[in-house]
C-alpha cells in the first residue's frame, strides 16, 4: 500500500530496519534473540516506526484524497461496485477505494465483517486488510 500511494521510500527512511528482536531478562541480559534474515529474504525489510511518522507520512502522499478516521473500527464490510462501504464504530459510514486498519497490537480483527467472497489472500490474520480513499 505505501509503494502504491508513493510513500515507501519516506517511510523506510524514517524507520528502523527489523533485523533482529531480543526478549531481555529484568537485568537487560538478551534470554532469546530471533534473527530475521530469512523473513526478510523471503519478503523483504520490516520497519518500525512511530505511529505520528506513519500518519504524517500517510497524509503527506495523500493529501485531500486521503480520509483518515481515527480512534474508531470498521464495524462493518460490504461490496459496493468497484468500492467498499464501511461502517464505522462512531456511527459514520462511507464509500472507499481502499480501507486499511492500522491499529498496532491491540487492533481488533475485522476479518468476521469481511464479505465471504473475498480469498484468504485478500485479507490478513494479522489484521491489515484491504479497505480506505
Amino acid at each position: 500500500m505505501l509503494h502504491g500511494i508513493g510513500a515507501y521510500p519516506g517511510f523506510a527512511a524514517a524507520s528502523v530496519e527489523l533485523k533482529t528482536y531480543e526478549i531481555a531478562d529484568r537485568h537487560g541480559g538478551v534470554i532469546r534473540s530471533i534473527d530475521f534474515a530469512r523473513l526478510m529474504a523471503d519478503y523483504g525489510p520490516t520497519y518500525l516506526t512511530a505511529r505520528g511518522t506513519l500518519i504524517r507520512l500517510l497524509r503527506e502522499a495523500g493529501g485531500d484524497r486521503v480520509d483518515l478516521r481515527m480512534a474508531t473500527t470498521v464495524s462493518a464490510l460490504r461490496e459496493a461496485g468497484s468500492q467498499v462501504e464501511a461502517s464505522l464504530s462512531d456511527g459514520s459510514t462511507g464509500r472507499f477505494d481502499l480501507v486499511v486498519g492500522c491499529g498496532g497490537i491491540h487492533l481488533s480483527p475485522i476479518n468476521p465483517t469481511v464479505s465471504p467472497e473475498l480469498s484468504r489472500n485478500e485479507t490478513s490474520e494479522n489484521n491489515v486488510s484491504p479497505l480506505g480513499t
